[in-house]
């Protein structure tokens, strides 16, 4: 069973953010884009939000999807 995930992708002139994951179920010890899994009952806005605060510490200011 898949559950449903967001992910940001945070693009600044020519350069993208990425997140180092450690010590995950997915994707353990490679590059990635911060994201997550979207709670139960949660907006997938107000997901990329909270994920991004949680992996990279970073506000969106100009969210797009």
């Amino acid at each position: 069973m898949y559950q449903d995930v967001v992910q940001i992708v945070f693009i600044k002139g020519y350069q993208v953010l990425l997140s180092f994951r450690q010590n995950t179920e997915f994707l353990d010890q490679q590059w990635s884009l911060p994201g997550g899994r979207i709670e139960l009952g949660e907006a997938p806005q107000v997901s990329a939000i909270r994920e991004s605060l949680e992996e990279v510490g970073v506000d969106p200011i100009n969210l797009t999807f």
